[in-house]
Order: C-alpha cells, then sequence, then structure tokens
C-alpha cells in the first residue's frame, strides 16, 4: 500500500467512525477524534508521509506557500469537505514535533 492508498483509508476510517478530526505529524502516532476523545491509529507517519499527504491535497501554489508558512485549506474527496492546516518546514528544514 503506497502512501496515497494509507492516506485515502485513514480518511474513510474517519467517516466510518465519524471522527470530526485526523491529528497526524511526523514520528508521532495519528489520532482521531470522536466525540471530543481522542483514539490513537497504529500508523506512525514519516516526514515522507507527510509530505506525500500535503502533495495530495494542496495546490502548487499552497505547496510554495508551505516552504515559508503554515497553511490553511479545504478540498472535497469522495462527496466529502476536508478542512486541514498543514504546519510548514522550520528553518532548519525540519517539521515542529507536534500540532500548533
Amino acid at each position: 500500500m503506497d502512501e496515497t492508498d494509507v492516506w485515502q483509508e485513514l480518511l474513510r476510517r474517519m467517516m466510518t467512525v465519524n471522527a470530526s478530526d485526523l491529528h497526524a505529524a511526523p514520528h508521532q502516532q495519528i489520532q482521531l477524534r470522536r466525540d471530543g476523545v481522542l483514539m490513537a491509529e497504529d500508523l506512525i507517519p514519516t516526514v515522507a508521509m507527510m509530505e506525500a499527504c500535503a502533495c495530495q491535497m494542496l495546490s502548487e501554489a499552497q505547496r510554495a506557500l508551505l516552504s515559508v508558512q503554515d497553511v490553511d485549506a479545504a478540498w472535497n474527496w469522495e462527496g466529502r469537505r476536508f478542512r486541514g492546516n498543514f504546519i510548514g518546514r522550520r528553518r532548519d528544514g525540519s517539521f515542529p514535533a507536534s500540532p500548533a
């Protein structure tokens, strides 16, 4: 299963359990929020997986902005609307350890 399949499965799982949020950061366990409670998933994404996610969900212009600032985005997939907050790279090229 490639990165695209992994993210699509996570979004499907979100819809199946009626989760309101998906929290993801490199090297941290994915969490879904349902009824105000965070539920840990088995997946721990790498930086490469997070970058693949951003490539799928952001436009070229948004990806360019991500190198210098955080980006808020919305997209439609399988009849549902999703919104995301993408935290950009730090000046040293690393990603923050956790979402802001």
